[in-house]
């Protein structure tokens, strides 16, 4: 492996503690998000009934980065990936490693694997590095749909 390479791999349970750190990077930015109890979220990536799945970043064996992802149904188009969250460590963002595209590649070879026809994420409408990297996978803007989220849990 050269030096600058990124290894993409999935998660194991001992790359938790990365994973709570992006999730709590991303709900900085995002205060309208709540976090989720830890243990269930552990339960959720790495039960026997796993609900979602997340793939890692490595460089030079430091986890640098991570995607989480799950199948979700859309009755008129089948099955298809829904990225939930993506995060990149800020040393590692805009250098030659290319750590969100290499995921984002990973992402895709997943899904054709599994044959599902899309794959969809949501993004901050102010964040325009998302918006360059969508742009160059070919990805497309959906004019006519708006994400909304309702809690359904009281907070506290």
């Amino acid at each position: 492996m050269l030096k600058n390479d990124v290894v993409i791999r999935d998660a194991k349970v001992e790359d938790f503690g990365f994973i709570l750190e992006a999730n709590a990077a991303i709900l900085e930015k995002n205060s309208d998000m709540v976090s989720q109890n830890e243990e269930k979220l552990k339960k959720d990536l790495f039960g026997r009934q796993a609900k979602a799945k997340v793939v890692v970043a490595e460089v030079e064996g430091k986890t640098v980065g991570m995607a989480l992802y799950a199948k979700t149904y859309f009755a008129n188009v089948g099955e298809l990936m829904w990225v939930s969250q993506m995060y990149v460590e800020p040393h590692f963002r805009n250098r030659k490693q290319w750590i969100a595209p290499a995921l984002m590649a990973e992402l895709i070879k997943i899904a054709q694997k599994k044959k599902w026809e899309y794959i969809c994420w949501a993004t901050d409408i102010g964040n325009n590095i998302p918006k360059k990297l969508s742009q160059k996978l070919g990805a497309k803007a959906l004019d006519n749909f708006m994400m909304y989220a309702l809690p359904l849990k009281e907070e506290d």
